[in-house]
């Protein structure tokens, strides 16, 4: 029997795995498609998500920096009310003083 005898009593089988070869090909380049596609998506997403980490480093360094200023600030107002607080008692002690005379 030779292959062309064959082929022709077994066209149908053939067919049907040429079918079956084109449809894994077929999925096989659908697969790589849609992966191709979630690889840029998620490049995408990731280069999104690097810029954010960098906008929020920037952030907390910004906030920081608030805090050290509002730091010297609260030190600085505790400072000058203690200060304050000293010349209020030595007002009061020279108005008393100054009652008795």
């Amino acid at each position: 029997m030779s292959f062309g005898s064959w082929a022709r009593q077994n066209v149908v089988a053939l067919a049907t795995w040429a079918g079956v070869i084109l449809t894994l090909v077929m999925s096989a380049a659908v697969s790589m498609a849609q992966a191709d596609d979630t690889q840029k998506a998620l490049v995408a997403s990731t280069a999104q998500h690097e810029d954010d980490i960098v906008k929020l480093e920037s952030d907390v360094r910004s906030i920081q920096e608030q805090q050290a200023r509002l730091v010297k600030v609260v030190e600085k107002t505790a400072t000058v009310l203690t200060e304050l607080d000293k010349t209020t008692a030595e007002l009061k002690v020279m108005v008393q003083t100054s009652h008795r005379d």
